[in-house]
Parts: C-alpha cells; sequence; structure tokens
C-alpha cells in the first residue's frame, strides 16, 4: 500500500504528501473521475486508542461544511487501512509561504486571517474545538484561499467547552493548556492559537520564545512562565490596529482574552475593504519550498525571543522601544562589531530590504559592543552611533554600512583612549 500505482477503494495512489506518527497521506486520483485527493492512510496495527481518535476525527469532518475547512470527500475501510480522503489542496502550507516571503503586509495577513476566522468561527458555533491550529495546518489552495485541515487533536464539547486534556504544538498553545491544572476553555485557546498565527504572518517570528529546550513538561512549564513574563513588541510598520487585535488575542488570562464576535468586528478586519480586489498571493505551485537560510521562523525550538539582542540581525523586522531610562551600560554582550557588521552587510545585499537596517543597527548599539573585550558603550558613543543610524536610514546602503562601521569604532576607540564623555 505505500507504493505509487497501488489501487485503493476506488482511488490509485501516487506519490507521498506527508508523514506522521501513525501513517502516510497519500496523492490520489479517482478512477472513474480522474479528480485528485488527499488519502491520510492509517495501518489498522496503530492499536485501539488511536484507532478511536481517527473515527473521531472522520466524525468531526463529517459534520462541518465550510468553504474555509478541508472537505471530507469519502472514508476507505479495508482490513489492513483505514484512509481519510479529503480534497486535495494543491498550494502548500502557509507556513512555507509566509517562509518564503519573511512576513506579509497587513492587507495579505487580513484576507488570509479573515477566512481562518471565519473558519475556526463556524467550528465553535457546531461546538468543535480544532486544539492544533498553526501555519503547518493552514493550507492555501488554488484559488489562493485558506484551507483549515488536520482535525487529529479536535474535539466536540457540550454545554460547556472545557476540556481536560492538553494538546497541540508548544510555540501556538495557549499558556492555560500547560500552566494550569484541569479543565481549560477550548475556545479560547484556539484564539490564541490565532493570534501567535496572526503575530507570525505580520513578523515573520514567533512572538514568544524560551532560549532553553522544551524537554518535557518541565521545558513546557518553563516556556509558558516565559510568556506569562514577556510583553510583545511591535515594529513601528505595524498599525496601531493590527497591535491592538494582537494584544487583545494574547491575553495570558483566557478569562481576559477577547472572544470571537470582539475578532470578528474588531476595526483592523474592517480597515481593509476586503470586497476590494487583494493583491494575489504567489503560492508557489509547482516551486522549490526549500527554506530560505536566515529565515526567522522554524519548525524547531531553536527561534530566538523578542528579548534577545543577539537576534536583531534575524530578526530585523522587530525593533525594541528605548527611552530616557534604558540601561545602556548593561552587560548584555553583542559579538565582535565588525564580524556583526559583516553580517549585517550580507543580510541586507541579499534581500535588498533597506528599511529594516535602522532598526537592526538600534539593536546591536543597545547593548556593548566587543572590541577585543567587553566594555561599555558610553554617551559619546551612542551619540555617534545615532549619527551612523541617520545615514543607514538616508543614504544608500553600502555607502552607509561603511559609514556605520567607521563611526561606531570611531566611538570605541574614543572611549578606550579617552574615557566616557560627560
Amino acid at each position: 500500500m505505500n507504493n505509487s500505482g497501488d489501487l485503493f477503494g476506488s482511488y490509485l495512489l501516487s506519490r507521498t504528501l506527508g508523514e506522521g506518527a501513525c501513517g502516510k497521506v497519500k496523492l490520489g486520483k479517482h478512477v472513474e473521475s480522474g479528480e485528485e485527493v488527499a488519502i491520510k492512510l492509517i495501518p489498522k496495527g496503530v492499536g485501539s486508542s488511536k484507532l478511536t481518535e481517527i473515527y473521531r476525527e472522520i466524525d468531526i469532518l463529517k459534520s462541518v461544511q465550510h468553504s474555509s475547512i478541508n472537505k471530507l470527500l469519502d472514508v476507505v475501510d479495508t482490513d489492513d487501512y483505514i484512509g481519510i480522503v479529503l480534497e486535495y489542496i494543491p498550494g502548500g502550507e502557509l507556513y512555507n509561504y509566509v517562509e518564503r516571503k519573511h512576513h506579509l503586509d497587513e492587507a495579505e495577513a487580513c484576507r488570509i486571517f479573515t477566512q481562518l476566522i471565519q473558519g475556526v468561527d463556524h467550528l465553535h458555533q457546531m461546538k468543535i474545538v480544532h486544539r492544533d491550529l498553526k501555519l503547518e495546518n493552514l493550507l492555501l489552495d488554488a484559488a489562493q484561499n485558506l484551507v483549515i485541515t488536520d482535525f487529529g487533536f479536535a474535539r466536540k464539547f457540550g454545554e460547556s467547552d472545557r476540556i481536560g486534556s492538553p494538546c497541540g504544538t508548544p510555540y501556538y498553545l495557549a499558556p492555560e493548556v500547560i500552566m494550569q491544572e484541569g479543565l481549560y476553555a477550548g475556545r479560547a485557546a484556539d484564539i490564541w492559537s490565532c493570534g501567535i498565527i496572526l503575530y507570525i504572518m505580520l513578523m515573520g517570528a514567533y512572538p514568544f520564545n524560551s532560549n532553553e529546550r522544551i524537554d518535557g513538561v518541565d521545558g513546557l512549564k518553563a516556556l509558558y512562565a516565559h510568556i506569562s513574563a514577556t510583553t510583545l513588541i511591535f515594529p513601528e510598520h505595524i498599525s496601531s490596529e493590527a497591535e491592538d487585535l494582537l494584544r487583545i488575542m494574547l491575553i495570558v488570562n483566557p478569562n481576559d482574552r477577547c472572544n470571537m464576535e470582539m475578532i470578528k468586528s474588531h476595526r483592523w478586519l474592517t480597515k481593509f475593504n476586503l470586497d476590494d480586489e487583494v493583491p494575489a498571493i504567489d503560492i508557489g505551485i509547482g516551486k522549490s519550498s526549500e527554506a530560505l537560510s536566515g529565515t526567522p521562523i522554524q519548525k524547531r525550538p531553536t527561534i530566538k525571543t523578542t528579548t534577545d539582542d543577539s537576534n536583531w540581525i534575524t530578526v530585523p523586522t522587530r525593533k525594541r522601544k528605548y527611552n530616557e531610562t534604558d540601561n545602556y551600560n548593561d552587560d548584555s554582550s553583542i559579538a565582535d562589531l565588525r564580524k556583526r557588521m559583516k553580517v549585517l552587510e550580507s543580510y541586507v545585499a541579499e534581500r535588498k530590504k533597506w528599511e529594516n537596517v535602522k532598526a537592526t543597527v538600534v539593536g546591536m548599539i543597545a547593548g556593548a559592543f566587543s572590541y577585543g573585550k567587553a566594555m561599555p558603550l558610553t554617551w559619546c558613543g551612542f551619540l555617534l552611533s545615532l549619527a551612523a543610524i541617520n545615514l543607514v536610514s538616508k543614504g544608500r546602503p553600502c555607502y552607509s554600512l561603511s559609514v556605520v562601521l567607521f563611526l561606531s569604532l570611531a566611538a570605541i576607540k574614543l572611549v578606550s583612549k579617552e574615557g566616557p564623555c560627560h
């Protein structure tokens, strides 16, 4: 059954589209109509508990009909396999699309997010919670529309949506799923996950991250303790409406988090006239989805946090907000300035996104420079660095980067010879 050309029910199996812990997803073609489908093949030897989950997933898929939800076409039950036959979505994962573009503009993100909310709202009205909403479970079809898939963790609920079994993907899970013992509200947890998805689309990076490996329950609890203590950071290009929506969706306390009606009526969704033509999404069907170097979103927990100074180069779209009370003489180390500038120069030359350079340099000068040995960035050095930033924001990139390097090194040399300016 794993070979191309095998007949499975009324479907001719072709290449493998994906593979999970319990089975494969194969591309299939109906032998009579020629329609292409995606078939999730689960061997019956996986065990009774897993089979119960599979039949629950089938039951949920049978009960929903929505343009933003992957459509169940057929179920094939043989002696050896259960096959969930789904509508084939050729555009691939939203994750890969955002990864290629690094981040989406607000009009495009709003279009996709609106379809996500419409689909999730339909699920909630049908008394279903998804519990594993993430970019990898959102597909783009040939008409450039979003489709929610993978209902393996989905559950139906009754009068209350409170659920006792925590599950999902760590960086998308709501804090209460892990931090609280007992039941949690499934709809509020789905809304948190939608907020994470929107943040990634707009910023090109996860909003929360711990630098520690996520190993077991203790690792997860450490991650969500970090979420509870971390303040969301937004770059200047994000509109106040988008920032407000994200803040009310990503409230740690689920009792204070916004509900679906508040999202649907939020001014950010009404800011864009979705009846007008939105720029077409290049979903890259048939193109390579190979990851670009330096991409800030990754599938493994090695993504930097917004509060990690060393990540301002790999996440140039986020800028830390400083004021007069910020401590520019802290001990946070920045690697050798000359090496950093070389990396930055390469980064800018590759992506030609000059508008991100200023935010990156701010992050570099805000800590302590290293020039042979660690030394604090003084007021005098800070002023020289600010002059360099202004040149970056106004001049040609390659020319300005050389000036940045010159002025920053001059500031350090001045400090080493003459001491701090007052």
